[in-house]
């Protein structure tokens, strides 16, 4: 008898500590969500007068970026905007054009289907776990596989002349958007070499044919995907041997 009344104490205890640190993390979760919507206000007033890459970069700092794609950032300075032109009839058509300016730059990393498909979408939460690029269970594909894409990179690629007389090599990342139905958007450097070279990676990603979408559940998804263009002043042959010569003096020593 005595066991079970323990039991029992012990068991109402423990309900009420699960009560009491769940009321807490309700506590916290509506503190954060105040701290949040504060800033939300005092960004869309603070930066009436920002340049609209200004604004996307103070919404960037607020953001758990971790938890968001930037997509986000952009659709919060948008809605600012929007919002902020419909109260201030005298500045409508600056803020409007400020509005269009964030659009325009999510177009370019993002591309036009995808923003016809996810924009009106987009909910502004702090406490979301939702990314706005889809779980990928099949990634997607060029038709042949990674080395068909690169053989068709390296047969299409031309080295500038400009960079080459000038001794520029290296490595120019591309990143772009595969769409739902395989074609490529969004195309754009992410660390470059030299602006010849740069231009000339994403003409040749550009150019690339379709590739086999990505699937979730036999539905096609979008994938935003990474790839590094080499620019090398030596042939692939050199290369090798360099690297070779390379690897026989080092087991010699």
């Amino acid at each position: 008898m005595k066991q079970k009344v323990l039991f029992f104490y012990f068991l109402i205890i423990s309900i009420s500590t699960f009560g009491q640190n769940q009321a807490s993390s309700d506590e916290e979760m509506s503190d954060d969500k105040i701290k949040f919507e504060e800033r939300y206000k005092k960004a869309k007033q603070n930066f009436v007068d920002g340049s609209h890459d200004k604004v996307v970069a103070y919404y960037d700092s607020i953001l758990n970026i971790s938890r968001y794609t930037r997509i986000t950032t952009y659709k919060m300075a948008y809605d600012s905007y929007i919002q902020l032109s419909s109260k201030n009839p005298e500045r409508q058509d600056s803020l409007k054009t400020k509005a269009e300016d964030v659009y325009n730059q999510a177009l370019k990393w993002y591309g036009e289907m995808y923003l016809e498909k996810k924009w009106d979408n987009i909910v502004i939460d702090p406490k979301a776990e939702k990314d706005y690029f889809d779980v990928i269970e099949k990634r997607a594909e060029y038709p042949g596989g990674i080395s068909a894409f690169y053989s068709y990179i390296s047969e299409n690629i031309t080295y500038p002349i400009e960079a080459k007389k000038n001794g520029i090599e290296g490595k120019v990342y591309v990143t772009f958007m595969v769409n739902i139905d395989g074609t490529i958007d969004a195309v754009n450097v992410i660390r470059g070499i030299d602006s010849e070279c740069d231009a000339e990676a994403v003409r040749v990603i550009s150019k690339a044919n379709k590739f086999i979408p990505a699937l979730t559940k036999g539905e096609p998804q979008f994938v935003r995907m990474q790839i590094p263009i080499n620019f090398g002043l030596i042939s692939t042959y050199e290369a090798k041997s360099k690297k070779r010569k390379r690897k026989r003096n080092k087991n010699r020593s």
